[in-house]
């Protein structure tokens, strides 16, 4: 029994030096701390360093844009998505690995930097997209920028129904930075949005900082960044640290010292033809979208354009006329596309009575988003354009179609 008793004392004293061991000391020694995790779950990572396998479509261009990656000097390595003048679109559609679903709720952020000519109107610098069938909304939540030189946040409700939830002017050529909360839902009573502009929590429609609407259409939801619009000038939007989890802090971009941003840049040169004998002319084409009428192609305005249906590209072939109302000379013409890519001919025929058509002018190579022709000098009452396209499934739009005499 006296052994036994000597072994618990032993034990005792070794426990009890153990635990002294570990206190701060008379002499001022410190503790050895750990750093508490940071709750929650980082669902991905957008880091523009790990290349574009984080994206599930990383080249979403219409046109000529391009999306690289630049070195920024205060935050390291960031994406550049560039969309031309002429081009209406340049994204990434993210992200891979990470599917959002029903009563999900979560934060996406990220830091942007947008340079533009101030009072360009862009669908959107930011999408949270629906893909698959039954989509009722489209884009249940897009950032966009305005003419009023403004940045604003949109939501749209079933029929692509918008409200501007928030704005704010746009700071071109300088970091912000963006944080959505996305309680994940079809039902329009539970799903909602929260928001933060530059580490504020901002106030949206209502007066509330929560916005309950729909937030998950179609099939799925996905974001896309970089810039779908504003066709008529050159665009470049920077997106750095993007990411989406399950807390604020682990999306919040930190903001560093930066240098001042650069003046915005000047608005980009349209080419200047003569007056266009199909400017705002009786139009009848082969088909056309509700917003978006034969007309919008010869407004004179390069941020309305002419889109045809779904239905009318099966056969690969669209096309545009126009009544000049009298027999005109013209020896040239300039059309603004959205791209470039989906094009395999186009021609331009004219008529004296509109049923009978000769060939003015075609080509079947080489095109470009903003294309000038010119040809020996026809003179006729009706002109058309003629389409062929590459694959039925092609987008393409028309900004302008200008016809004229040089």
């Amino acid at each position: 029994m006296k052994n036994l008793f000597i072994v618990v004392c032993i034990i005792l004293c070794f426990l009890s030096c153990k635990k002294k061991k570990a206190e701060p000391t008379l002499t001022g020694e410190t503790p050895v701390v750990t750093t508490p995790e940071v709750p929650g779950k980082l669902l991905w990572d957008g880091d523009a360093s790990k290349g574009t396998s984080i994206w599930k479509v990383a080249s979403n261009i219409e046109g000529e844009g391009t999306i690289t990656t630049v070195n920024d000097p205060t935050y390291g390595t960031v994406w550049k998505f560039t969309k031309p003048l002429g081009s209406h679109r340049t994204e990434s559609h993210a992200a891979n690995g990470f599917q959002a679903q029903e009563g999900d709720d979560i934060y996406i952020g990220w830091r942007c930097k947008v340079s533009m000519p101030p009072n360009i109107n862009t669908n959107a610098v930011f999408q949270w997209k629906a893909y698959g069938s039954d989509m009722q909304q489209n884009f249940p939540i897009i950032i966009s920028t305005t003419t009023g030189g403004d940045i604003h946040l949109m939501h749209y409700a079933p029929g692509q129904v918008g409200t501007e939830l928030w704005k704010t002017p746009l700071k071109i050529n300088a970091w912000n930075r963006f944080v959505l909360r996305l309680k994940i839902s079809r039902d329009g009573t539970i799903g909602f949005i929260e928001f933060w502009y530059n580490d504020e929590k901002q106030t949206l429609k209502g007066g509330t900082q929560r916005y309950y609407g729909r937030t998950l259409d179609a099939e799925y939801c996905d974001p896309k960044w970089g810039v779908y619009g504003g066709d008529a000038q050159l665009i470049t939007n920077y997106v750095g640290r993007p990411r989406i989890a399950t807390t604020y802090d682990l999306v919040k971009p930190e903001k560093l010292n930066e240098p001042t941003p650069d003046p915005a840049p000047a608005p980009a040169t349209v080419p200047v033809d003569p007056e266009s004998i199909t400017l705002f002319k009786t139009i009848t084409a082969s088909s056309e979208l509700s917003g978006n009428k034969g007309s919008a192609a010869v407004d004179d305005d390069l941020d309305t354009y002419w889109q045809p249906a779904a239905s009318d590209r099966t056969d690969l072939n669209i096309w545009l006329s126009a009544d000049l109302g009298t027999a005109k000379d013209f020896n040239a013409m300039r059309i603004f596309w959205n791209r470039a890519d989906v094009i395999a001919k186009y021609q331009l025929l004219y008529s004296d009575d509109g049923t009978t058509w000769q060939l003015a002018y075609e080509k079947t190579k080489s095109f470009s988003t903003i294309e000038k022709s010119t040809f020996p000098k026809v003179t006729a009452r009706f002109v058309k354009l003629n389409i062929i396209l590459t694959e039925d499934g092609s987008n393409l739009t028309t900004a302008e179609w200008r016809i004229f005499q040089e």
